[in-house]
């Protein structure tokens, strides 16, 4: 399995131009913005005490704030999700603390908003465009902050299979693609042709993007295994 790591947060502080987002991002293979974020909001010394529902909230915050979701929906994402009963003004402290971190996100939120007041067209850095319809309400401004993020990483992960699916035959006939689940792949191979597959996973679905003059690499992290099951991580 290849997973694209983080994607879309990755995409998000390219188009906000956050610094502090950016060189976070660049620490090198591993580093987990969502523990990090979830040491933060929690009060950690260190990444290493936070818990795995500790991430969880973070990692839903991480999504909630990029996408402009307000303090009500955050509070009940976090009972629907995860059954974790929070009050509006703690959902409402995440999101303040998230944004007064990495302030250039609401402001790219703005950028977004008035490029749609001007045009009702947003464009990717791929090229990819759409026009956004519809009454000018909450709905239609989450949407349009999403579809940047989402359809970028949609659009590398979609180039990278057109390219395996060329490819994979060449390094081990027997290879074939099986799913892609959100942003990941799954692909079955031989154990004997199991580190070329995985090199040319890697290599394949590493796409750069230039953002804001910035390119931008999205990391693969990588599984291997028997079965699906019973997958561990791969250096």
């Amino acid at each position: 399995e290849a997973d694209l790591s983080q994607a879309e947060a990755r995409i998000v502080g390219y188009l906000a131009e956050d610094e502090r987002l950016i060189d976070l991002f660049t620490r090198g293979q591993g580093f987990d913005i969502h523990a990090e974020n979830a040491a933060h909001l929690f009060h950690y010394g260190k990444v290493g005490d936070v818990t795995k529902p500790e991430r969880q909230v973070a990692k839903k915050l991480v999504h909630a704030a990029n996408y402009g979701m307000g303090a009500l929906g955050f509070q009940d994402a976090l009972r629907q999700d995860f059954g974790m009963e929070v009050s509006r003004v703690e959902a409402e402290r995440f999101l303040n603390l998230y944004h007064g971190r990495f302030p250039r996100i609401r402001m790219w939120h703005a950028q977004v908003e008035a490029e749609l007041a001007r045009s009702r067209i947003l464009t990717t850095p791929l090229g990819r465009k759409r026009r956004f319809f519809g009454r000018w309400n909450h709905d239609l401004l989450r949407d349009a902050y999403a579809f940047v993020p989402q359809s970028t990483v949609a659009d590398i992960l979609n180039r990278g299979l057109m390219a395996l699916y060329q490819e994979l035959p060449t390094v081990d006939e027997k290879a074939r693609l099986v799913l892609t689940v959100h942003d990941s792949v799954v692909v079955e191979c031989r154990p004997s042709h199991l580190h070329p597959v995985l090199r040319l996973l890697r290599a394949r679905l590493e796409r750069p993007v230039v953002i804001h003059r910035r390119t931008c690499t999205i990391p693969v992290e990588m599984k291997s295994g028997p079965t699906w099951a019973d997958l561990s991580p791969v250096t």
